[in-house]
């Protein structure tokens, strides 16, 4: 499997996550929605500023929602009975068909997107790295903060009502662990 993989960009008009309905509310501002998996080194990495950035700013109008799409074949850490107990306060769902993933044209955990409530329809505003931080066993230097900085500088735009400026440092990863012969098309081309 290859490691430090790099996320994909995505077209603008890609269909937004439903999180627990079609439409956002009126206070939704923003939707985080984050492809994950138990056992990666880099989400583990980033796993408590993820937690922080939720509780953050979720009084902001911003919800959070992941999957993790591995095959727990592949990963055991990555079955659906090991995610509950990852504790995160926001929705957290095995995309057992890998289907979501490939929708995102998902490559690595993480690959994160931020989209904006734009009168009731939410729009990809940000897909990239939650902050410059690697864990220090995959050759991270431990003087780079993990903070967020990347994502929270997006949904601080976002919530503002601004464009997020470009460009977008990619989020770099685990591969994901796609389930023998449901390799999306798209994999081969990396």
């Amino acid at each position: 499997p290859l490691a430090h993989s790099p996320t994909r960009p995505l077209a603008l008009s890609l269909p937004p996550p439903r999180v627990r309905h079609s439409t956002p509310q009126a206070d939704t501002k923003a939707v985080v929605f984050l492809i994950l998996s138990n056992h990666c080194p880099f989400v583990v990495h980033l796993k408590d500023e993820i937690i922080r950035m939720s509780n953050d700013y979720k009084s902001q109008g911003v919800e959070f929602v992941a999957i993790s799409p591995n095959d727990p074949k592949i990963k055991e850490k990555d079955s659906a009975e090991l995610m509950a107990k990852e504790g995160y306060p926001f929705p957290y769902l095995f995309d057992e068909a890998q289907a979501v993933a490939k929708m995102y044209k998902g490559m690595c955990t993480p690959d994160i997107y931020a989209f904006r409530n734009d009168g009731g329809e939410l729009k990809l505003a940000y897909q990239g790295q939650l902050d410059s931080s690697r864990p220090e066993r995959k050759g991270g230097d431990p003087s780079i903060p993990n903070n967020g900085e990347d994502l929270r500088a997006a949904l601080d735009q976002i919530v503002a009502g601004k464009t997020v400026p470009r460009p977008w440092k990619p989020s770099i990863g685990c591969s994901i662990k796609w389930t023998e012969g449901n390799e999306p098309e798209y994999w081969g081309k990396q």
